[in-house]
């Protein structure tokens, strides 16, 4: 049985959900697994938790259950996995880790993990900076419906990072994941325009997008790990 976000939300919020440890709900909330249906509630307890400084002993309960579910091949965990050890959510942070789940989840066919390891490999993080294969991974993620990671590879193409320089081809693959409900992306466009050299033509054909883009997108100065 393969199991989804949903289920790994149910596993985390069953072990903490009595608790009156307030790192428990730090890691739910930081954790926030897709759809995660506990967020308001885990905030409230968070404030009104009395063992402050106690260490999450119930949510490791919850990582304990999902390694349980990685180690019989369940793809979804092991991407959770991954995400665990790379923010180090009730755990020593540990990259290498990360990098082996989530090579782990790649080879089960999680796209999120494609993504993930994408931009490890972007920025040089638990392995050699890699922009090619960056890009490979983050391309094949966004084919494969991670939008976040689609933005990315469409940032790297308006840039020629880890590829041939391609504007109108990035500005596609951004405006799509728009599209696709990643209001974020308009952030995005908006600040390669603000930053990157490109032609006035491309400017021109980009800015009223641009513009309505982030006028209706969010930003956050937080990199979305959790790709989606």
């Amino acid at each position: 049985m393969l199991h989804s976000d949903k289920e790994i939300d149910r596993i985390i919020w069953e072990a903490i959900a009595d608790s009156d440890i307030r790192s428990d709900f730090i890691c739910y909330i930081v954790h926030s697994p897709n759809g995660a249906a506990h967020l308001a509630e885990a905030q409230d307890k968070m404030l009104r938790a009395s063992q402050a400084v106690a260490p999450a002993m119930n949510y490791l309960k919850a990582v304990r259950a999902i390694r349980d579910l990685a180690e019989s091949g369940d793809p979804c965990a092991t991407f959770h996995m991954g995400k665990i050890y790379s923010l180090g959510i009730g755990v020593v942070r540990d990259v290498n880790r990360a990098v082996e789940w989530y090579e782990k989840a790649m080879a089960l066919d999680e796209a999120r993990a494609f993504g993930n390891l994408g931009w490890f490999y972007q920025e040089g993080t638990g392995v050699k900076k890699d922009p090619v294969k960056a890009f490979e991974l983050l391309t094949h993620a966004g084919n494969d419906g991670v939008q976040s990671a689609k933005t990315a590879s469409g940032t790297m193409l308006l840039k020629g990072e880890g590829c041939g320089k391609d504007v109108e081809a990035g500005l596609r693959r951004i405006e799509e994941a728009f599209e696709a409900g990643y209001l974020n992306a308009g952030n995005h466009l908006a600040d390669i325009i603000l930053k990157e050299n490109c032609c006035r033509k491309m400017l021109k054909k980009a800015m009223p997008g641009s513009r309505k883009w982030q006028r209706q997108g969010m930003r956050n100065p937080w990199r979305c790990w959790d790709t989606a």
